[in-house]
């Protein structure tokens, strides 16, 4: 039996079906850590012949980790294990000030119901042929609906450090294996994504069955200011164990949970 076709997983699902890779895979507060990618270096203040400097104590295209008790780490190139993905659409509604999101499923296909009884986030149904036909509050609207990929797995966040670039010596942060959720909008991102899931499936394995090396990706934006993508690079492979399933099984419920 091929590493694609393990069946750890429960309720009759294999684990390729559980993590969204098959193509025919049928409001409370998270408590699961957020993992993102910061785009703008966060300062921090150093004294130099007697007066405060400020610098980049972190820079852009760092990682974050924000665990349950509201403590932030960093780190430049954390280590991850990829569990399972989901998309979703999303949109930040500035009246209401909150982000719109629906349903977490493994493709965008069909309507999918959102957390204010709608549907889609408020994008149209189906493809739209001619965009500039639809009426400009519709387009600008298409436009602020992001299409977001959902990561979850563990990181290591290996050369952790606080806010203001101190390293952070602590075994738990830097030496185990914290599971994590991650929104991804960037199309840079999410094809740096896609394509070391493709380099793993080659190997006829699974994403967790291999760590993955973060690093970032600077880029120019016309107005002068930068953003990051993602990079990924593949590392050594993990054997799976039954601490695995229980992972997975915690995420399963955490989708199961949300979508309710």
């Amino acid at each position: 039996m091929s590493n694609t076709q393990i069946a750890l997983a429960t309720e009759g699902k294999s684990l390729a079906e559980m993590m969204g890779l098959a193509e025919n895979s049928s409001g409370k507060r998270s408590m699961l850590p957020r993992f993102s990618q910061i785009h703008t270096p966060i300062k921090g203040e150093i004294e130099v012949n007697g007066k405060t400097v400020k610098v980049d104590a972190i820079p852009a295209g760092a990682y974050k980790l924000t665990q349950s008790d509201d403590k932030v780490v960093y780190a430049m190139e954390p280590k991850v294990r990829i569990f399972a993905q989901r998309q979703q659409w999303t949109r930040w509604d500035s009246q209401a000030n909150e982000m719109i999101k629906t349903v977490l499923v493994n493709n965008l296909n069909g309507d999918l119901k959102d957390n204010t009884g709608g549907f889609n986030a408020g994008r149209p149904s189906g493809y739209v042929e001619d965009f500039k036909s639809l009426p400009k509050e519709t387009q600008q609207l298409m436009r602020d609906t992001k299409r977001t990929k959902v990561v979850f797995g563990t990181v290591v966040m290996q050369g952790a450090m606080d806010d203001q670039g101190n390293p952070i010596d602590d075994p738990a942060i830097t030496a185990q294996e914290i599971p994590f959720v991650l929104d991804v909008k960037s199309r840079g991102s999410i094809k740096a994504i896609d394509d070391a899931l493709k380099k793993i499936e080659r190997k006829n394995a699974l994403p967790l069955q291999y760590y993955l090396t973060l690093g970032a990706e600077l880029h120019s934006m016309p107005n002068g200011s930068e953003y990051a993508t993602f990079t990924l690079d593949l590392e050594d492979k993990h054997e799976l164990d039954e601490s695995d399933k229980d992972i997975l099984d915690s995420f399963m419920d955490w989708i199961a949970g949300m979508n309710g």
